[in-house]
């Protein structure tokens, strides 16, 4: 009992701190983007780029499993099935690893049907897949080999994926699926690991009435899933896991935020800008982020900053913005109150609001939306995307020069 309060315990504290990391994720990989679009020719500082944005897309891979395990455990897992082809999606999942494959000097082959029609959750499957692949590309040495068998009956579907690597020793087959569970930390391993895919891939899969198992021996290792192919007439919309333990709760706060110094347009440049120019609010409690996203739009709009809910309320009833960019935690009034005050106005109601959120379960997009929010983003996002769907408020009308 004891281990498994602390496994609970330690699975919670790793979500809470992935739900940090969003924020500083977003301004990472965003200015990398940016920076490594307008860099010049020079093909080392293109090469540094690129590392440093491969990095930081694991980073958040990692922080993305991190959350998928809190989410099971918590039982807040939504599984949407729908039907689709898996022998296309697994050729396609496969062929974005032949460039690393080739790299290190690995072949990658699969051998499947044609087409084996399913009706699982196709982001579920793809998880699993790519968790299955990256511990084989891993544990593979360079000449190695790694093959993906795709096999079905009329109930059910078989994947196997098999490595040439060096095995896992017989006592620890029993542990491979344990979350935090390491097999090997020698240096015949590619790479490190965290011990948290191969718990996902488990979770995910018996979540799904499926089943997982491992075979090794000195000459490679064997991963084999099989899952139900469902049910094509009467496949449900959506399935919830069962709840077995309590939710945790996780605070997108930034801890370095300065609240204080918040509105970067003051009152006087407020009351005399052009009519004819747009105005964005920007409410987060991070200054940087703010910062970032004022960058990105200062040359199109009049930009205008709360650093919390409650400021973002007086801002938008004092400026009535042509967008509202919120994001949700914060301290103090987060962004549903920030929403639902704008919306329970009729000075208001009308102005369009965009939330950011470091929380990408689907329960909490829809509770947005349906809070009256005209947009919906999950951290880390792309500021090409952000710009848009802004572009797209302000062209339907649906802000900017409305009477």
């Amino acid at each position: 009992m004891q281990l498994a309060a602390l496994d609970v315990a330690k699975t919670r504290f790793f979500a809470n701190v992935s739900h940090e990391l969003r924020t500083p994720l977003t301004l990472t990989i965003g200015p990398l983007k940016d920076v490594r679009e307008r860099v010049g020719a020079d093909p080392q500082v293109k090469r540094w780029l690129d590392i440093a944005m491969r990095n930081s897309q694991r980073l958040l891979r990692l922080v993305n499993q991190i959350l998928d395990v809190a989410k099971l455990e918590a039982g807040e897992m939504k599984l949407s099935p729908r039907a689709f082809d898996l022998s296309a999606m697994t050729r396609g999942i496969t062929s974005a690893f032949m460039a690393v494959a080739e790299q290190r000097s690995i072949a990658l082959t699969f051998t499947m049907p044609d087409a084996v029609p399913v009706v699982i959750d196709s982001d579920a499957f793809e998880k699993i897949l790519t968790n299955l692949l990256s511990n084989a590309i891993k544990f593979t040495p360079a000449g190695g080999s790694i093959e993906i068998v795709l096999t079905h009956t009329a109930a059910s579907v078989t994947l196997d994926v098999r490595d040439t690597g060096p095995g896992i020793p017989a006592d620890r087959l029993a542990h491979v699926f344990e979350r935090f569970y390491q097999v090997d930390e020698s240096s015949s391993r590619t790479q490190p690991g965290t011990g948290i895919g191969l718990a996902l891939v488990k979770e995910l899969v018996d979540v799904q009435g499926g089943r997982v198992s491992v075979e090794s021996s000195e000459t490679g290792t064997t991963f084999s899933m099989t899952l139900p192919r469902g049910t094509f007439e009467t496949s449900p919309a959506t399935e919830s896991v069962p709840a077995n333990t309590p939710t945790f709760a996780a605070s997108e706060a930034d801890a370095d935020a300065t609240p204080e110094a918040t509105i970067a347009t003051d009152d006087s440049d407020a009351d005399t800008a052009r009519d004819d120019v747009p105005t964005l609010l920007i409410v987060d409690d991070s200054a940087d982020l703010r910062a970032y996203v004022r960058d990105h739009f200062a040359t199109e709009f009049r930009v205008i900053e709360g650093g919390d809910g409650g400021e973002g309320i007086m801002l938008a009833q004092r400026h009535l913005p042509d967008v509202v960019i919120s994001d949700v935690m914060m301290p103090g009034t987060d962004g549903h109150a920030l929403l639902s005050a704008l919306r329970s106005s009729p000075e208001t109601d009308f102005v369009p609001v965009i939330l950011l959120t470091a929380q990408a379960e689907g329960g909490q997009r829809l509770a947005g939306l349906e809070g009256g929010a005209d947009d919906y983003i999950v951290k880390p996002f792309e500021m090409r995307e952000l710009e848009a769907r802004v572009r797209n408020i302000i062209d339907r009308g649906a802000g900017f020069g409305r009477d």
